[in-house]
């Protein structure tokens, strides 16, 4: 993430079952991601959590809240969201001169990851919380509470998949931070090729 390699398990936590807790869920055809900015494609060691490893890779986005951007953060397409997964940790900068200073940050810092699929496969959006920004809200799951003495790694699985729609708002940080999206997505798909710049709801990041 931001020019630094990690860890998918690190990050996100064991795949291992996540075809088979997909198998009852189907979503309806999405359109381009949006709002989004690319960083780069996945090492091809993921190829296990991939449904089409001979068509599709793993790719990665990353958006960046300045503590001056807007701080809601909204569904970048439309894709069902089976699980959450809660990881408790530290509160660093992800400025990205800090990032590229400190690999694994990412693994480091609060997150909370929210795993599922499209109709191209794996798709989770992970809130990395940051500094002053412990506080993470999910407008559909009240349940989730950041930002506490609570240390131990905690999913929820949804007994109802959540069904969002491109555009659709998700949730807020109190202040700026990070989204990571990490998404199966055809190997000949075409991103913004530029590393850096600013975006805005609602921007076309595929051709």
């Amino acid at each position: 993430v931001k020019g630094v390699q990690y860890s998918l398990r690190e990050f996100l936590g064991t795949l291992d079952n996540y075809k088979e807790k997909l198998q009852s869920v189907s979503v309806s055809k999405p359109d381009l991601l949006e709002n989004s900015k690319k960083d780069n494609s996945i090492s091809p060691h993921s190829n296990l959590h991939l449904s089409q490893p001979s068509s599709t890779q793993l790719y990665q986005t990353v958006i960046y809240l300045s503590p001056s951007d807007y701080h809601r953060f909204h569904s970048p397409a439309s894709w069902t969201v089976i699980k959450r997964r809660h990881f408790p940790g530290k509160l660093y900068s992800v400025a990205p001169s800090l990032v590229r200073k400190i690999p694994g940050l990412f693994h480091i810092n609060e997150r909370v990851a929210f795993i599922g699929r499209w109709d191209y496969g794996f798709f989770a959006m992970v809130a990395v919380g940051a500094t002053n920004v412990g506080s993470i809200k999910v407008h559909f799951d009240e349940e989730l509470n950041t930002n506490t003495r609570y240390k131990n790694v905690n999913e929820k699985i949804y007994e109802t998949p959540i069904e969002l729609a491109k555009g659709d708002e998700f949730g807020y940080f109190n202040f700026g931070s990070t989204i990571v999206l990490i998404y199966e997505a055809p190997v000949q798909t075409t991103l913004d090729n530029e590393q850096m710049r600013r975006v805005k709801m609602g921007e076309r990041m595929w051709m």
